[in-house]
């Protein structure tokens, strides 16, 4: 099999595009305009979920493109390779499914039936006799970005190895079995040839895949829960924001992300990406006394305040299932050490929760996580440990009464004192912080803070005028330019917003994201109504205006 940039000649490259709000990319096929102007583009591919495409490109061709009235940003595409595991060959009798108390939900009848799981790793060996029988089965189920083969398979034993600890084994074992979740599903894809090496591109397609597997969006195949047990930092402490546009769809799409905290310990400082992105749950690694595993990657996080990693579990010398060798050893099984297989726990505790409350939002489900979380180290949560030991039982329990907890923000955080540690002070009541400061017949708006980065989210509330009016925002530009965005009225979440909020019938909360490519400056957001059946003004000559104003920032390096 070829390596991922075996076949570019010297003079071309693989680059990723994205372009700018308001230039849509196609989900199939390529702008024409972009075709036309670049006749040398090849393997072209369309990136909807970043709104942008990949393609070869002559590197001539880089410095006309990234002038391109619609190109925001162009990026060479980097090639890596996965990180090899810690080594300990001693096997401790499953020793994390005691830790863990698994089987305890297991006497319930809790095994995370009905849920769907995705893995984009090394493959997965459909031949092993613990892992076929739960494949979806389908071509929505499937990927591969090499070879293109019909069903799924494994040369190097990582994907493999993670699915059987967050599925293996089966469902009516009380006592045994190899994996935390055995009545789920998976699905999986390909990301990474048989040598360890992928592309930033082909995880963008993966992300995009896992998303629409069958690539018709009036179907529901995305899977519920996706791992992804590897990073992509070359050195400890980056934050590499390549993905951040495509966790935040998954998140919207209430797929829970989880990801390794990583092998670069003991240091701290050693987060790496995607694992250090807000929205991601970043798991690291316990021996079986409970001490933090010496390799086990330390925060504070490279992408902000996020504490790091958010979880630790079991991650050293655990059972699971190998590669068959094409069916020849259908039971192989192998002993397994690193954060990876930490994060596999997670994944399928995640699943369990997913069968025990199959209505409660993916947000309270990581909370239930972090709320019950058994704490180590330090009090409290810190930077080795995160919010401590999941606990499945714990989270089961919550579930079952669990506290109003109201997280305005979405960052998993909350604002009543009956959540615990997780305790928030910039969730608040935002509605009643608006109605204080509102004046009479405006459109009210107020926004979370005063300073932003291009791409972090900015939250707004309005208060609700009477029927009868359109409530519409427009930003104000540094140049003069105005932007404005969809009419709020139409049911759904407008351009460029992931959420919006009822709140008590007298706010609505508003979720929107500054757009990677904002230029610094100081910018005014707008919120004005107009009249049903009236054309849209600008805002500026609206009686109902109400203005505030806030400033984007380069990010710091």
């Amino acid at each position: 099999m070829d390596s991922p940039t075996s076949a570019l000649s010297e003079q071309s490259v693989i680059v990723i595009v994205r372009l700018k709000k308001g230039y849509i990319a196609v989900k199939r096929g390529q702008r024409l305009v972009l075709k036309k102007d670049w006749p040398r583009l090849k393997d072209v591919h369309p990136l909807w979920i970043i709104n942008g495409f990949s393609a070869t490109v002559d590197k001539r061709d880089i410095e006309s493109l990234s002038n391109h009235p619609e190109v925001a940003s162009v990026r060479i595409d980097k090639k890596f390779r996965l990180n090899e595991a810690p080594t300990d060959s001693i096997l401790r009798s499953q020793w994390n499914l005691s830790v863990l108390n698994v089987e305890s939900l297991r006497r319930m009848g809790i095994t995370g039936r009905g849920v769907v799981v995705c893995v984009l790793d090394t493959g997965v060996d459909i031949d092993h006799k613990y892992l076929k029988g739960k494949w979806r089965g389908g071509a929505n189920s499937w990927f591969d970005f090499f070879d293109s083969t019909l069903l799924p398979t494994d040369s190097i034993g990582h994907g493999t190895q993670v699915m059987g600890i967050i599925l293996g084994g089966s469902e009516q074992s009380i006592n045994g079995g190899l994996g935390i979740a055995p009545g789920a599903q998976w699905i999986a894809a390909k990301i990474f040839d048989n040598q360890g090496f992928t592309l930033l591109s082909i995880i963008h397609r993966a992300l995009q895949w896992l998303v629409d597997p069958d690539g018709d969006p009036e179907t529901e195949d995305s899977p519920d829960i996706v791992n992804m047990s590897w990073g992509i930092s070359e050195r400890p402490d980056e934050c590499i924001q390549e993905f951040s546009e495509d966790i935040s769809k998954l998140k919207e799409l209430g797929i829970a992300v989880v990801t390794p905290a990583g092998n670069g310990g003991p240091s701290l400082f050693t987060s790496e990406s995607p694992a250090n992105y807000n929205g991601v749950i970043s798991v690291g690694a316990i021996e079986e006394r409970g001490e933090l595993s010496i390799f086990s990657s330390r925060g504070p996080s490279a992408c902000g305040l996020k504490v790091y990693p958010d979880l630790v579990a079991p991650g050293a010398g655990l059972y699971t299932t190998d590669i068959t060798f094409g069916g020849i050893f259908d039971e192989a099984t192998t002993i397994v050490t690193g954060t990876s297989f930490a994060a596999a726990e997670v994944t399928g505790l995640i699943a369990l929760m997913k069968d025990a409350f199959p209505e409660m939002d993916l947000y309270s489900i990581e909370a239930s996580l972090r709320i019950t979380a058994k704490d180590l180290g330090e009090k409290g949560p810190d930077n080795s440990y995160g919010y401590g030991l999941v606990d499945p039982l714990g989270a089961y329990t919550w579930g079952l009464n669990a506290p109003k907890c109201l997280d305005f923000d979405h960052d998993g955080y909350f604002a009543q004192k009956d959540c615990g540690p997780l305790q928030d002070l910039d969730d608040f009541d935002p509605c009643t912080k608006a109605l204080s400061n509102a004046k009479s017949n405006t459109v009210l708006v107020d926004i979370s803070k005063r300073q932003y980065h291009p791409g972090e989210r900015l939250f707004v509330t309005l208060n609700t005028l009477p029927k009868g009016f359109n409530i519409f925002i427009a930003i104000l530009l540094p140049d003069g330019g105005l932007w404005v965005l969809d009419d709020l009225n139409s049911g759904y979440a407008i351009e460029d917003a992931r959420d919006i909020q009822p709140w008590k019938g007298l706010c609505t909360i508003l979720d929107l994201e500054i757009p990677r490519w904002s230029e610094s400056g100081n910018y005014t957001l707008y919120s004005y109504a107009v009249p049903v059946g009236e054309d849209l003004v600008d805002p500026r000559f609206s009686k109902f205006l109400n203005e505030t104003t806030f400033e984007i920032v380069d990010m710091p390096r």
